[in-house]
């Protein structure tokens, strides 16, 4: 009964941490230097925001408490306590 459900919670928490483990590369945009060396800086980290751009908005969440983020996808119980 819960297994679909449970199968869909994974997947949607899987790609709910796969873009916060991206916002950590944004990171280093925030770290932009005052000379030329700031396209060294960011240049890594400059494709993955091109595509997410809303990656700056989950800053405050890659330095969270992460049980809030399984609790925004997770529901079912084998998976909470897994």
């Amino acid at each position: 009964e819960d297994g679909p459900k449970a199968i869909a919670e994974w997947k949607a928490l899987r790609e709910r941490l796969r873009t916060l483990g991206g916002s950590t590369q944004a990171v280093a945009l925030l770290n932009l230097r005052q000379d030329a060396g700031f396209l060294a800086t960011t240049a890594g980290s400059l494709p993955f925001v091109l595509q997410n751009p809303d990656v700056f908005a989950d800053l405050s969440l890659t330095f969270d408490d992460l049980s809030k983020t399984v609790d925004e996808f997770v529901t079912v119980p084998f998976l909470r306590n897994f």
